[in-house]
């Protein structure tokens, strides 16, 4: 079964790879209306398992050579995927199915954020795969 969905207007496009587009991502979410347009929209992907939810978002928002700059908590140094507007997207977009603390999501997103820099993106793509889907349109039954 798939479901179409079209990216929210004006929305840069997304797989991010550099930190030029993560910080113009970041500007566009700081507008309400595109904040809830992106959670509506990347909630999609979600399937019935949170910690492989949490990495396919994941695999599809940030290249790997981004998110080697990011830790989930901001450990050792890197920048806090969590206290960014996209961090807060991710959290609201799994909230949406699982209504827990979602502490299965953040460590599997910490689990992710530790293999980056080594391109284990812990979801089972590939970099070139991953890269055919930026502006990705069309959502599929993905878990």
């Amino acid at each position: 079964m798939k479901k179409k969905s079209n990216k929210p207007p004006n929305m840069p496009s997304i797989l991010l790879s550099s930190i030029q587009e993560f910080r113009e991502f970041e500007d566009s979410l700081s507008n309400n209306e595109n904040f809830s347009a992106m959670v509506f929209y990347i909630s999609g992907y979600l399937c019935k398992d949170e910690e492989k939810s949490a990495r396919k978002l994941l695999a599809k928002l940030l290249s790997n050579e981004l998110a080697s700059q990011f830790t989930y908590h901001g450990a050792t140094g890197k920048r806090s995927f969590k206290d960014t507007h996209l961090g807060e997207v991710f959290e609201s977009a799994l909230l949406t199915s699982f209504k827990n603390d979602l502490s299965d999501a953040k460590d599997a997103a910490g689990k992710w954020f530790r293999n980056a820099p080594w391109g284990k993106p812990s979801d089972g793509a590939s970099e070139s795969k991953r890269a055919s889907n930026k502006g990705f349109t069309e959502i599929s039954q993905i878990c």
